[in-house]
């Protein structure tokens, strides 16, 4: 007999289900589900989904209008799955011009669910992420806006609701109720901003990667982060987008005291530059500083193309510029508060100019303080050429190069003292020209009321010389030039005396003139000049002066010549070899005395002479003659011999390349 020694089963203690782990699990399980597919129900009904959207954006303004295309519930991509309310083709317009009357367009909104503010009964919505969007602002802000007063195109607007959607959350997370059941919303993101101004169409912002982020609402913490690229002329899209690119950050804080805090760092090209800012909206307070290393010249005057008139057509291709520059003040006055320059430095193939500190007083309008800067190079060839404009005067081959200190008093007047080297002069003679350099120049250059004005007191001539002095004055675009020269010793290069003087020379000239160029041509020249000898085409002048007299374009010039010696060769070339008695010939040359008469010119290419007689040192004779060439150089006028009681007379024909006599007929 076998006993059985199993306790007797007792009926309370039988198991139950509902107790084991996995019941728990699935129990647990049942009750969550059956609570989200309430929830959820409405939310995923499309109608109902589309009429709630419809009537939230119909809170936001009275005069925004929202229309979008469709509306549903989606499983967020990614590898943790999330819902989100997906709203696509957004397109929202106002009529309100105190915004510039704004208009933007969104590919695709997203909304996800906050399954914890769901589940704690509170809105879902605690973020907005967006794609690519485009705001476009297509009015003037009218000044009536600033004072205060609405202003809205079409129908006069009702009076502003509240918004549909409030930022109310504090600092410890905890929420904060709303008046009227408003959304909370803690973050936007934006894949791609683009800001255009179709009132200001010259550039573009684009904004990639914008994140705006609520830290705190009690009191108020907002930070926002983004890169920038802002585009000019050709928009976004182009190649001109790659200008300026950067990253921007900015912060919003309510205590201790309101104030917004900006920082933008970037390269611009080859070069590097950082800004920084801070306003205080209850006082209006802005500080703005810069910090730009080698940043291209040529694309800085692109940003600020169309705010100064002057400087449109200036283009430095190869220039930088290195400064740091501090601003603060009332920002309604911003174009007017004054800028401090540090450590400022233009470096390339306009020159290299360092100062240590400048002031701008203002920049609309263009106001300059008071400075000193260090001159290395300044390249005024390059400089004319920026400026779009052409060389101050043609007979100037170069301008040259300065270096010294420029004094600036303001922004149009300054003062200039150093050396200039590289001024090259043109000499023209028959369709030749040759090259005098001037190098060494010593003096001052002063600008004052737009007017130049300049005085040398030593220079360098290439394989010449120079003693004296020469001053300067013109006007704003170098059209009127008046220039005083006195010299001591004055030669030119053996190059450029051949070639005005048909390989003859001139040797150093002592002279006091006032010359005056009109549009770069000779206008009048007063004064006297004198040298020892002076050879052109193998004729041969000793003790030569010049007296010169003139007006209107008119240069009247009266020239002494002790002796003129004429080589027969010569008078064989130009055939006026039978024109004097071979008692005036000795040793194959004619020899005159006391030469004189009076010159008349205007502009150099129509020439009259009266009263040009000379003495033969041989015989008893004399040479007179008249005469004149016209600008297409035709030649007319009269030429007597008289040899002792006979004469001749002679008629002037041909060219003054080509001349003829030919005997005139009693």
């Amino acid at each position: 007999m076998t006993l059985d020694r199993r306790p007797p089963r007792i009926a309370d203690d039988r198991p139950s289900v509902a107790d084991q782990p996995f019941g728990m699990i699935f129990w647990t399980g049942v009750v969550v589900s059956v609570v989200l597919g309430l929830l959820l129900r409405g939310i995923l009904n499309p109608q109902a989904l589309h009429q709630k959207l419809e009537s939230a954006a119909s809170q936001i303004h009275p005069t925004v209008r929202v229309d979008f295309e469709h509306a549903h519930v989606s499983l967020a991509d990614g590898w943790i799955p999330r819902f989100a309310v997906v709203i696509q083709r957004v397109r929202m317009i106002s009529t309100n011009t105190c915004w510039m009357a704004p208009r933007l367009i969104a590919d695709e909104i997203r909304l996800p669910i906050s399954w914890q503010a769901l589940l704690s009964g509170q809105p879902p919505f605690r973020r907005v992420e967006a794609g690519d969007v485009e705001i476009r602002l297509t009015a003037l802000r009218p000044l009536a806006c600033d004072e205060g007063v609405a202003m809205v195109m079409g129908p006069q607007a009702k009076p502003a609701k509240k918004m549909a959607i409030r930022i109310v959350r504090d600092e410890g997370g905890k929420t904060t109720a709303s008046p009227q059941g408003s959304g909370e919303i803690d973050s936007l993101r934006i894949r791609r901003l683009v800001l255009v101004s179709e009132v200001y169409p010259q550039g573009a912002v684009d904004l990639s990667d914008f994140n705006f982020q609520v830290r705190s609402t009690q009191p108020a913490f907002y930070q926002m982060k983004s890169q920038i690229t802002i585009a000019r002329g050709g928009g976004v899209g182009g190649a001109a987008e790659q200008a300026l690119k950067a990253s921007l950050d900015a912060d919003y804080k309510e205590f201790p005291e309101k104030i917004v805090d900006l920082r933008i760092n970037g390269r611009l090209r080859e070069g590097t530059y950082s800004l920084t800012g801070s306003y205080q909206p209850d006082r209006d307070d802005l500080k703005l500083s810069a910090d730009l290393r080698h940043v291209p010249l040529v694309e800085l005057f692109d940003l600020i193309k169309g705010r100064d008139a002057r400087m449109q057509d200036f283009r430095p291709r190869l220039s930088w510029l290195s400064l740091r520059a501090e601003t603060s003040g009332e920002a309604k006055r911003l174009a007017q508060l004054p800028i401090d320059l540090t450590q400022l430095r233009l470096e390339g193939d306009l020159g290299e100019i360092v100062s240590d500190r400048m002031r701008l007083e203002s920049l609309s309008p263009l106001k300059l303080a008071p400075a000193i800067l260090q001159v290395e190079m300044l390249d005024w060839d390059r400089f004319f050429q920026y400026l779009g404009k052409s060389h101050p005067t043609p007979i100037l081959n170069k301008i040259g190069r300065f270096k010294g200190v420029i004094e600036l008093a303001d922004e149009m007047n300054f003062q200039m003292r150093g050396e200039h080297s590289g001024l090259e002069f043109i000499f023209s003679n028959q369709s030749r020209r040759e090259i005098q350099s001037v190098n060494g120049i010593q003096g001052q250059v002063l600008r004052t009321k737009g007017r130049w004005s300049a005085v040398v007191s030593q220079a360098s001539v290439e394989q010449g010389t120079f003693l004296g002095q020469v001053s300067l004055r013109a006007d704003s675009d170098f059209q009127s030039l008046d220039v005083d020269l006195t010299t001591k010793e004055f030669s030119l290069s053996p190059r450029v005396q051949s070639l005005m003087t048909a390989g003859g020379q001139i040797s150093s000239l002592q002279s006091q003139l006032k010359v005056h160029f009109r549009s770069g041509e000779l206008e009048t020249l007063r004064g006297q000049a004198k040298a020892e000898g002076v050879s052109i085409a193998g004729a041969r002048a000793e003790k030569v002066s010049f007296n010169f007299a003139g007006q209107s374009g008119l240069t009247e010039i009266t020239p002494r010549i002790e002796k003129l010696s004429l080589p027969v060769s010569l008078l064989q070339n130009v055939g006026l070899q039978s024109l004097f008695p071979s008692t005036w010939i000795r040793e194959n040359t004619l020899d005159l005395s006391s030469v004189g008469g009076r010159f008349q010119l205007r502009r150099l290419n129509d020439v009259k002479w009266t009263g040009v007689v000379g003495k033969a040192t041989t015989a008893s004779g004399s040479l007179s003659t008249y005469g004149s060439w016209d600008p297409q150089g035709t030649l007319s006028g009269k030429v007597s011999v008289r040899n002792g009681t006979a004469s001749q007379n002679f008629v002037i024909e041909g060219t003054r390349d080509l001349p003829r006599l030919r005997g005139e007929t009693k």
